[in-house]
């Protein structure tokens, strides 16, 4: 009677299985959950039968004859999942005809991509060429992406936003966060801080023109006494996101050895005092070098767009501000200098190190370059304010550079404009510096070798924020570290030993889970990681000569290509919803057949109990 009370009540679950089984819905979707639920179903059956049929093996042992109505039971239960296993095969095959059609789709929609890019290239086979590179840098860059990612079990996901992956967005919100909670808060560095987070993730935003200095003055006049009032202003302005930003910044954030890690956060800070330091024994009096986190940011984003190429962010635009709207790349460079270095090893400012011979280097070429003696290690800020200064002071006394005198209009400028002389030529552009200097070349090639320095003498670039990664690989160098600064006449800054108690505090709340890295495996991961940027470079510039092909087509052409991209686009979309779809088709159809297997092989146990019973 027990084993009668179980096998009615495995018909019964066993009838609940069926019935599930055969109301699967046709979506993908849908039928994973009720496969999922139909197959736990079959498990909690097939292990029904199981133990039933123990109880019968058991019952035979002992001698004890099997009565009809047991029989009869097990009959029915055979047939039953009989009709289990064929509507399953049934199911299977129907599964597996979709795919096949999915499959099949697949090709249809390929073929209407390949015709739509074919379309193209026929119209402008130049263009077509020049997306195709597009599409080979984009291949590449993957496979570099996915191989750092594969030697870093800490990688940030693609998906993964800034906020969570990027340490000094972090150290930025608790800049914020800690600040907010004071009752003389510093609204200043609250909005410095958001504004820094904006750059960070890519993001436009207004700076608000500000009034640096208000000045009354009066004057007589046949009618009366005239009051004026003069204000000096620093315009406002707009500062968008660098164009660069999606193929360089943002997959490169939260990576070992980028300039947003904490470790190189810490080493950058170590920069400030150093300029300071050099400032105030240059020139006494000079205003002492404070901190802006926009700067900071800023520097950050640079130094990927450096880190690949031997230059500037700024200098890519090579028409400047005549360059075409569609073809501006937007890097920071409103009311800010910037410094770029490059080196095998700019950790921390360390004063302990030697200072390069200005008989090492060569200037000719209006760039400081420099031979190195075995491994040892230099300071960026040593060469960059060090060296400079010792060029632009033997070019004072010499009163000439590289053999070429300067004009007294030219040596006035360099006795009495130490500390603003960029600004001074700027606004002097007619001044000839040198003589026999009729195109200016000399005169731009000076600026350039002692630029740097310029750069940080000038006593309004006392707000600053300092770079400095790892990530650095390009064709002339190979692998570096890259040191970068952006400087600027900035009031809402903190001080250094503020931002240096900001940071330090920060780190304290820093708790990792992850293991440490061995040296080795730091080293590693920040090659990868140069290898990527490298790489995300290549997509940018392949697509920057593509928009530079378009922009340069008649109105006409670039309609009609503009109209076949389009049909590209749509293409590319419908043969990517169709792989999906093959792909969820597949699915189903393993999970159908492998379904089928199991209640085939659940038939052939019930049906072989039923004809071991009926010889008993």
């Amino acid at each position: 009677d027990t084993a009668k009370g179980k096998l009615e009540k495995a018909k019964q679950d066993k009838k609940q299985a069926q019935e599930q089984a055969t109301q699967l819905s046709s979506e993908a979707d849908q039928k994973k959950q009720a496969q999922k639920e139909a197959e736990q179903k079959v498990k909690e059956n097939t292990q029904q039968q199981e133990n039933i049929q123990k109880q019968i093996d058991n019952l035979n042992a002992a001698g004890s004859g099997t009565t009809n109505a047991e029989v009869q039971e097990l009959e029915t239960k055979a047939n039953e999942a009989k009709q289990a296993y064929d509507q399953a095969n049934t199911t299977a095959a129907q599964e597996a005809q979709d795919a096949q059609k999915a499959a099949d789709d697949i090709k249809t929609k390929h073929t209407a991509l390949t015709n739509a890019e074919d379309e193209l290239k026929n119209k402008n086979a130049s263009y077509a060429g020049l997306l195709a590179k597009v599409t080979s840098a984009e291949g590449e860059a993957a496979k570099k992406a996915a191989t750092y990612d594969a030697a870093d079990k800490n990688a940030p996901k693609d998906d993964i936003p800034v906020e969570q992956k990027s340490d000094f967005y972090k150290f930025l919100q608790y800049v914020i966060d800690t600040e907010s909670k004071k009752e003389n808060k510093n609204t200043n560095l609250i909005e410095d801080a958001k504004r820094a987070q904006k750059v960070l993730k890519g993001e436009t935003y207004v700076v608000p023109e500000k009034i640096l200095e208000v000045k009354k003055t009066t004057k007589q006049t046949p009618t009366g006494t005239i009051t004026e009032t003069v204000k000096n202003i620093l315009p406002g302005y707009t500062a968008y996101a660098p164009t660069w930003y999606n193929d360089l910044v943002k997959p490169g954030l939260g990576r070992v050895g980028s300039a947003d890690s904490l470790e190189n956060m810490k080493q950058a800070a170590t920069y400030y005092k150093a300029l300071d330091d050099y400032r105030q024994k240059d020139v006494p009096g000079m205003k002492t070098v404070k901190v802006r986190l926009t700067f900071i940011a800023e520097s950050i984003v640079h130094s990927f767009y450096s880190a690949a190429i031997i230059g500037h962010a700024a200098c890519h635009d090579t028409m400047g501000s005549k360059t075409p709207d569609e073809l501006k790349t937007h890097a920071y460079n409103t009311n800010v200098a910037e410094n770029v270095a490059w080196d095998a090893d700019y950790n921390d400012y360390d004063s302990n190190r030697p200072k390069q011979d200005l008989k090492q280097c060569n200037t000719n070429n209006g760039h400081l370059s420099c031979t190195y003696e075995g491994n040892k290690k230099h300071n960026a800020l040593d060469a960059w304010y060090g060296l400079e200064k010792q060029i632009y002071d033997k070019a004072l006394k010499d009163k000439k550079w590289n053999n070429h005198e300067f004009t007294e209009d030219g040596l006035t400028a360099l006795k009495d404009h130490r500390t603003d002389f960029g600004t001074y030529l700027g606004n002097h552009p007619n001044l000839a510096l040198f003589k026999d200097d009729s195109n200016g070349e000399t005169k731009n090639l000076f600026k350039n070798v002692v630029g740097h320095y310029t750069n940080f003498s000038a006593n309004n670039n006392f707000a600053s924020g300092f770079a400095k990664a790892d990530n650095s690989n390009t064709k002339m160098l190979g692998y570096e570290d890259i040191a970068v600064w952006h400087g600027g006449n900035e009031e809402s800054s903190i001080s250094i030993d503020e931002y240096n108690k900001l940071l330090n505090d920060y780190a304290g709340t820093v708790k990792s889970n992850t293991p440490s890295l061995s040296d080795e495996e730091a080293e590693n991961l920040k090659k990868l990681n140069a290898d990527a940027n490298s790489a995300n470079m290549a997509v940018f510039d392949a697509k920057y000569d593509a928009l530079t092909a378009k922009h340069n087509m008649s109105n006409t052409d670039r309609s009609a290509v503009e109209a076949l991209e389009n049909k590209i686009t749509e293409a590319s979309k419908n043969f990517e919803k169709a792989r999906a779809k093959a792909t969820a088709a597949n699915k189903a159809k393993e999970e159908a057949a492998k379904k089928a297997a199991e209640l085939q092989t659940a038939w052939t146990a019930a049906n072989s109990a039923y004809e071991a019973a009926k010889q008993k």
